[in-house]
């Protein structure tokens, strides 16, 4: 499934800036073949840095995951979404802002992996999300 986000240039973008000190995860669509099969993960960011998803070196197009790999896979996107929580949390202990976590993404976005972003944030006491598009 697929999130409509809203157009570049929402007022919404604007009024968010680091100088405010939001933890903004940005999170891009995966890439997939015409038959639905994914061929490279997407990028997933927190303030600029890239998280990696899976072990599969950047810059390398990876192969349409097999069904008896999608285990190992998993595994792997979870140790992700784990890091991703750890490195959010050290974040909102140098005092960054805990009412509200700003997600940018692509408009093919699948909502599994925005929903793994709120659940690590919602372990960690954030209850705000704002879905903006990426500002260019």
């Amino acid at each position: 499934v697929a999130i409509k986000f809203p157009p570049p240039g929402s007022s919404q973008s604007k009024r968010n800036t680091k100088k405010e000190k939001n933890i903004i995860v940005y999170i891009q669509s995966d890439h997939l073949e015409k038959n639905h099969q994914l061929v490279r993960d997407g990028i997933v960011k927190l303030n600029g840095e890239e998280i990696a998803l899976t072990q599969t070196p950047p810059n390398k197009r990876y192969e349409i995951i097999k069904v008896e790999n999608v285990d190992v896979w998993e595994k792997e996107r979870e140790k992700a979404y784990e890091f991703l929580k750890g490195e959010m949390k050290k974040l909102l202990d140098k005092g960054y802002k805990s009412d509200i976590l700003i997600i940018q993404g692509d408009m093919k976005t699948y909502h599994g992996k925005i929903l793994q972003v709120i659940d690590k944030a919602k372990d960690l006491d954030i209850d705000g999300f704002s879905l903006v598009p990426p500002i260019k």
